[in-house]
């Protein structure tokens, strides 16, 4: 069985070692729980570079974490590993999730759809409803009507 894999970014590490950031402690809780349940941790030299604009490279814990070069298409890179370890693509991912929250907004606002699509980021209702439309099978609309 594979192992469980996170690429960890820049933000990452300026938060896991900066104990007066906000988010040190829920970082430091996901750097721990990575550990124990030993999934392999990998970070870029981009992000290494990025951090020692304003950290030292000695102060990154680089023994538990693997390094992948900087040639190499980050973006191709990590939309192949979330494909081939759930099945879904990038974007799948990220349209699961609105939807799943939209549906959320919908059955508890009183919002307009357009409301609810700026609320999720997207910059035109009109698409909001279409992707709505085609994860669903119905419109905001009609999904607001059939549950309320």
């Amino acid at each position: 069985m594979a192992r469980s894999c996170v690429l960890l970014d820049t933000s990452f590490f300026v938060r896991l070692l900066n104990e007066q950031d906000p988010l040190h402690l829920n970082t430091l809780a996901y750097y721990r729980h990575f550990l124990e349940k030993e999934f392999l941790l990998k970070i870029s030299t981009i992000s290494i570079a990025e951090y020692c604009v304003k950290g030292a490279l000695d102060e990154l814990p680089l023994q538990d974490v693997q390094v992948i070069p900087f040639n190499i298409n980050h973006a191709n890179y990590l939309s192949d590993l979330l494909k081939r370890d759930t099945g879904k693509n990038p974007q799948e991912h990220i349209h699961y999730h609105l939807i799943e929250k939209a549906k959320t907004l919908l059955l508890n606002s009183n919002g307009t759809i357009s409301e609810v699509a700026y609320n999720l980021g997207f910059e035109y209702p009109q698409y909001f409803s279409k992707i709505f439309k085609l994860k669903t099978g119905m419109t905001p609309v009609e999904y607001r009507g059939n549950l309320n």
